[in-house]
């Protein structure tokens, strides 16, 4: 018999249907404890992703291109949220159908297969054509859906990485300037200094997880 899991196809769900469908998560992962006991994420933590994606989506869908950054952003926020539950769905259900439907989610029969965590990106960098721009880019990595990049004022201590359930954990002297959270291999950040010189990462995501931080490199800011 085929193993069910839970399906991802929520990473394609119409704009204006991923709120209800994440409604229907956190309805199925908080009112049932027994079978969920210990959710990756805090229903308040997610039910603000939900909130904010709820609104900025309204004011994409009627501001236009203007409000495009944000909405991505808490797109982002939301089906990262999504994956971390469908993963700690599927260890609960252990291929049961009727937990997986239970924790909101919809099990596949078994044909899709299954996400692994994505290997550790790699990062190159170059300068962009105007002052104060830098392209970032990580290579393709196997099975990611997602790609995540930040951008420092100085490297990380030896105290940062994302543990096992996906959260970065930061060291004692750790200082972000920019994150970039869309989906895209490519990333533009403008805005920077001249002369200064940063310092980024990437990390990949997919159902399963989130791989570990790139090797960090650097690059001046002409």
């Amino acid at each position: 018999m085929k193993e069910m899991h839970c399906s991802v196809a929520y990473h394609k769900t119409p704009y204006g249907k991923l709120a209800a469908f994440a409604t229907g998560v956190d309805k199925g992962q908080f009112n049932n404890p027994v079978q969920f006991p210990s959710p990756p994420i805090p229903q308040p933590d997610f039910e603000k992703h939900i909130s904010n994606y709820e609104t900025s989506y309204k004011a994409y869908k009627n501001g236009g291109i203007g409000q495009k950054g944000q909405f991505l952003l808490d797109k982002a926020a939301l089906i990262s949220d999504l994956d971390a539950f469908a993963v700690s769905t599927d260890e609960a259900a252990a291929g049961d159908p009727d937990i997986i439907i239970l924790g909101g989610f919809v099990p596949t029969d078994g044909t899709d297969t299954k996400s692994v965590i994505p290997e550790t990106p790699v990062t190159s960098l170059s300068r962009g054509t105007a002052t104060g721009v830098l392209l970032a880019e990580s290579n393709v990595v196997a099975g990611a859906q997602n790609y995540g990049c930040i951008l420092c004022l100085k490297p990380f201590s030896i105290a940062t990485v994302i543990d096992k359930s996906g959260q970065l954990t930061l060291g004692p002297s750790d200082f972000f300037s920019k994150l970039d959270l869309t989906k895209a291999r490519k990333k533009t950040f403008v805005g920077l200094i001249a002369g200064t010189i940063y310092y980024v990462y990437f990390y990949a995501t997919n159902a399963a997880g989130v791989s570990q931080l790139s090797k960090v490199e650097s690059i001046m800011c002409a």
